[in-house]
């Protein structure tokens, strides 16, 4: 495993923890929504190893690629994120960042894999996000608690509309 895919599995390891800590109403949805993108980058990663879904696929004599393999994956989740996610707003930001995926899928050859890939990059730790912010509060104030970092959770608390455009100012060049 390359030193980017272990971030990328400790991201989506993280993404269900986060989710855990999700309202309580929510708690059950969110980690099956989380446990879901977890499984679809396992595939994609999977589908690298010598022994792949679809080499074995292909031996039964269908023609499949792994970008097929990853746009069924993607569905999959869009649809999970529809039937977990479906009065909520983070069901519907995950269905349609699958969707912003399957667009990719077909438009490969003429990316290039480069760009290709680093899209869906993008994506996916757009994905993670949405499951960063349905942990809300309960995660700034673990990771707080547990990494010492006070400053954390009192930043976090502490940002307003106008403090944001306060630094927003002080930032530009």
């Amino acid at each position: 495993m390359t030193g980017e895919a272990a971030i990328y599995l400790g991201l989506c390891v993280g993404a269900v923890a986060f989710a855990s800590q999700a309202p309580k109403g929510d708690r059950l949805a969110a980690s099956i929504l989380a446990s879901g993108l977890l499984a679809n980058w396992l595939l994609v990663e999977w589908t690298y190893a010598t022994l792949s879904p679809q080499t074995a696929i292909r031996a039964w004599g269908l023609p499949v690629t792994a970008t097929d393999l990853w746009a069924i994956a993607d569905l999959a989740l869009g649809v999970l994120a529809v039937r977990t996610g479906w009065h909520r707003w983070w069901g519907w930001a995950v269905f349609l960042l699958c969707m912003a995926q399957l667009c990719f899928h077909p438009a490969r050859p003429l990316l290039g894999d480069a760009l290709y890939t680093f899209w869906l990059d993008k994506i996916l730790l757009a994905q993670v996000a949405v499951f960063i912010l349905i942990g809300g509060r309960r995660v700034a104030n673990r990771l707080s608690s547990s990494a010492r970092l006070r400053w954390l959770g009192r930043t976090a608390q502490g940002l307003t509309p106008r403090s944001l455009r306060a630094l927003a100012k002080v930032v530009r060049p």
